[in-house]
């Protein structure tokens, strides 16, 4: 999470469908990911392998929270990611307001 904004878990970067690497370390924490995962990326449907959403998203909280990968954890990593993957689920420290990115961005 980039300096001066905090997520506040709405889960969007979660339910859209994308996909990024996992490491080792990922599944030795939560092994239970590694079967949505192809060549060290998830998300996968096992069967099919087709990208999916997360899997462990439900009901607008995270399954796996305490476990979940690092990429989950560092997201967004700079304004610019955010901007790009339209992260709707970040709040500036400073306002305490929530909205979509681009608000924040012409803000600073």
């Amino acid at each position: 999470m980039y300096k001066n904004h905090k997520c506040i878990e709405c889960g969007y970067c979660c339910y859209t469908a994308a996909s990024f690497p996992i490491s080792k370390a990922d599944i030795k924490r939560s092994p239970e990911i590694e079967k949505y995962s192809i060549e060290g990326e998830v998300w996968y449907d096992p069967e099919t392998k087709e990208m999916i959403i997360c899997p462990f998203y439900s009901e607008e909280s995270c399954l796996i929270y305490d476990k979940r990968p690092q990429v989950c954890r560092d997201y967004p990593r700079s304004r610019e990611q955010a901007l790009f993957t339209e992260c709707k689920g970040v709040v500036s420290v400073e306002t305490e307001s929530s909205g979509n990115i681009k608000d924040f961005i012409k803000a600073k």
